[in-house]
């Protein structure tokens, strides 16, 4: 129909890639498509405008977004550790991401870096305070003569001077194992450690407690006694003073060899003979752990056939000769006191006093 006004076209825009792909840092490209010919696009952003003959207009995306649903997450990862990094490290920074061809923003305080490479690489430099963490061995108190072991450890970083201090006072400089042989009662008290790498300094490491004690010494008890004869029942007994061991486990000993071990500090032999006399002794070992006692002292146990008469009439002449005469008198004196009662009677009636 004449004099009808035409429709203004309404103009189409496309973007690439997708919006829901776009990330700071990628390419954006937008299109402004519009039936006909001759125009001139205006391109609009935030209030200001921009006049262009292209249909096309590509610009960089430096917004941040929300990452929508099923969209892939990077993963970043820390080599060394963080709470190991100290100044000076080399420090490796890992962005994980499915897929390939990607291009990798690296920000830190406000300024990026584009890389083509998942992994970056940087020098620590911001200080931060580390504690060293001490470690003994055994946990347990210790005995004078034991050997101990101390660690201090400062993650796996290399390149530390370790301070050892006892007591609060530094007493020594030197590696992360100190090792204590040979520990007296002077080695006894509270340890701590820090480290050096540099110009940087750790704080000290909590304490530890090192208690040292006297080895104790057995005592060995013999019942009845050290000297039986053959077919007895013979009890050594184990003594061992308190200490802070909860349980022994008991060594025994013949001539200086190994020939019963248990948890009962009684070694019971049933109906000894010969075989049995020798030179006894004891040692406790802690149950529960590494501590021994010393050695008792060596008790003697010997064993004897029983004594026949005449065994003992020449056992009394060689302790004493004055007592074997005496028994034999006092023999003699019984048997003629026997005759003189045969004397004064005859069948069971008294013929005269004995005494007149």
């Amino acid at each position: 129909m004449a004099g009808s006004k035409k429709e203004r076209p309404k103009p189409l825009l496309t973007v690439q890639p997708e919006p829901s792909q776009i990330f700071i840092g990628d390419k954006v490209t937008l299109t402004c498509d519009i039936q006909g010919e001759g125009w001139t696009y205006t391109w609009q952003c935030g209030g200001r405008g921009q006049a262009s003959k292209k249909k096309e207009f590509n610009i960089t995306a430096v917004s941040k977004q929300k990452r929508h649903e099923g969209e892939p997450k990077p993963l970043l990862t820390v080599q060394p550790e963080p709470s190991q990094i100290f100044i000076g490290d080399k420090v490796t920074l890992t962005c994980d991401i499915q897929g390939e061809g990607w291009t990798y923003t690296w920000q830190c305080g406000g300024r990026g870096q584009a890389s083509k490479k998942k992994e970056f690489n940087i020098t620590a430099v911001s200080k931060q305070k580390y504690k060293p963490k001490i470690t003994v061995k055994p946990q347990s108190s210790v005995f004078t003569g034991d050997t101990v072991t101390l660690s201090c450890n400062v993650g796996q970083s290399t390149g530390w001077t370790i301070f050892w201090f006892k007591d609060f006072t530094r007493i020594k400089t030197g590696d992360k194992m100190e090792i204590l042989s040979n520990v007296s009662n002077s080695n006894g008290g509270q340890y701590r450690c820090s480290a050096r790498k540099g110009k940087y300094f750790t704080i000290q490491s909590q304490r530890v407690v090192l208690p040292v004690s006297e080895r104790p010494k057995p005592a060995v008890r013999v019942q009845p006694d050290g000297h039986v004869f053959r077919g007895q029942t013979v009890t050594l007994t184990c003594d061992i003073q308190e200490t802070d061991v909860s349980s022994w486990s008991y060594s025994w000993n013949k001539d200086d060899s190994v020939i019963h071990v248990s948890q009962s500090q009684e070694y019971r032999i049933s109906s000894v003979n010969e075989s049995h006399t020798g030179n006894y002794s004891c040692t406790g070992r802690e149950t529960q752990g590494s501590r021994y006692s010393h050695t008792s002292d060596k008790v003697t146990l010997t064993v004897s056939a029983p004594l026949s008469v005449l065994k003992l009439l020449s056992f009394l002449l060689a302790a004493s000769p004055y007592l074997l005469v005496s028994v034999i008198l006092g023999v003699k004196c019984y048997r003629a006191h026997v005759q003189t009662d045969d004397q004064c009677c005859h069948r069971g009636v008294k013929i005269y006093s004995c005494d007149e």
